[in-house]
């Protein structure tokens, strides 16, 4: 405290005193914030789910892409930054090797076959510009895989139509005649002649 610090002097000491704000808040003194500017925070949306990609055994097919893929974002990079970038930086500027790696695993499996799937996989930032040159790669080592067969006629029978082969059991429309289980007599069950005899 500022009065504990120095107690030889009326105020206490002037170093210590805590000043008053002039300014207290937005809300208090609205004008000293007018050359503050807002920054509205946008609220970022979930990105949709990548395909689980199983542990697989990569074949020649597999390394065969991957080595045009290196080929690739080695001549887009040149193309684009020059030779000196591409010995001094690599190609990830086109194409980091996550990317890439990404892209092999998933063209394993068919799950990149429009631009719309390539952008959702890798989140890639050119794919506005080179995705179709890389669904054409992908198509060349991985072609798409043949439509499921039409249906066949079993198949496709109405299931009223196979329930009504079905054989069903026949059943009587008479009513089942109720005898008693003790003497035999139509018309009541044992339980009643006894609440009868007792009731009597």
């Amino acid at each position: 405290d500022h009065l504990a610090c120095r107690t030889d002097l009326e105020g206490g000491c002037k170093r210590c005193i805590v000043a008053p704000a002039t300014v207290c808040c937005e809300l208090c003194t609205p004008t000293q914030f007018l050359d503050f500017g807002r920054v509205d925070i946008l609220k970022t949306k979930q990105q949709p789910k990548r395909a689980h990609i199983a542990d697989y055994k990569a074949e020649r097919v597999d390394f065969a892409l991957r080595d045009d893929l290196h080929a690739f974002r080695k001549t887009r990079t040149i193309d684009l930054r020059g030779r000196a970038y591409f010995r001094n930086f690599g190609p990830g500027y086109i194409m980091p090797d996550d990317v890439l790696q990404c892209i092999v695993d998933c063209a394993h499996f068919h799950k990149i076959l429009t631009a719309a799937q390539l952008l959702k996989e890798t989140r890639w930032h050119r794919v506005s510009e080179d995705g179709e040159h890389l669904l054409a790669l992908i198509r060349q080592h991985h072609p798409a895989p043949p439509p499921p067969p039409p249906p066949t006629d079993a198949s496709a029978t109405p299931l009223g139509t196979v329930n009504s082969n079905i054989p069903r059991p026949r059943t009587s429309s008479t009513p089942t005649t109720r005898r008693c289980g003790k003497c035999g007599i139509v018309g009541h069950i044992g339980w009643s002649i006894r609440d009868n005899l007792n009731f009597r």
